[in-house]
C-alpha cells in the first residue's frame, strides 16, 4: 500500500486535451526511452522494432520498424528508416537496442493519413551538438547482413546523454 494524502480539487482537472489525443503535428526535441521488439498481432511470422520517444512537452510518439517481415519491401523502408535515426542520433553503427537508449534527436510528427487519431514519426534531424556528424562525409561501409529470423538479444551497453531541453 502507498499512502498518497492527497485533497482532491475539482477546479483543477488539468488540460481539455487528453494524453489519448495525438500529438500536434510539427518537429519536437525528444528522447529515446525504449526500444523492443514486438510480434506482429496480424501476422505472427512478422516482428517490429517499436521505439518510444519522450518528447519535449512530455509526449509520448512510437515509431514502428518492419526490421523483420516477410514483405521486403516493408523491410527495406524499415532499414533506411533505422538509418536515419542513426545519422541523426550521430551514431556509426547500432549494435543492438540498448545503443539507442537515452539518445535525443529533433524527431518530425505527423497524423497517419489512414488513421486520423494516431501520429507517426516521418523524420529526424539531429540536435545542433550532433549537426558536425551528421553533415560530414562518411567512409565507404559494407552492405549489412540481409535481416532474416528473430531479432537477437545482446548484452547491455552504457548511454547517457542529458536530453537537449534540459541542457
Amino acid at each position: 500500500m502507498v499512502a498518497l494524502n492527497m485533497t482532491i480539487d475539482p477546479n483543477n482537472v488539468g488540460s481539455s486535451i487528453s494524453s489519448s489525443d495525438p500529438v500536434k503535428p510539427g518537429k519536437y526535441a525528444g528522447e529515446i526511452i525504449d526500444a523492443s521488439v514486438m510480434q506482429s498481432k496480424a501476422n505472427p511470422v512478422n516482428s517490429y522494432l517499436s521505439i518510444e520517444w519522450k518528447l519535449e512537452n512530455g509526449r509520448h510518439v512510437w515509431d514502428i520498424l518492419n526490421l523483420w517481415n516477410a514483405n521486403p519491401t516493408a523491410v527495406q523502408i524499415a532499414t533506411e528508416k533505422l538509418n536515419r535515426l542513426g545519422v541523426a542520433l550521430g551514431m556509426r553503427g547500432i549494435g543492438d537496442t540498448d545503443e539507442l537508449m537515452l539518445k535525443t534527436a529533433n524527431v518530425i510528427v505527423a497524423i497517419q493519413a489512414r488513421d486520423q487519431t494516431r501520429n507517426e514519426i516521418t523524420g529526424y534531424e539531429a540536435t545542433t551538438a550532433q549537426q558536425d556528424f551528421a553533415e560530414a562525409p562518411t567512409p565507404p561501409s559494407q552492405p549489412a547482413p540481409a535481416q532474416t529470423g528473430a531479432p537477437t538479444q545482446a548484452a547491455p551497453a552504457p548511454a547517457s546523454t542529458t536530453p537537449v531541453w534540459a541542457q
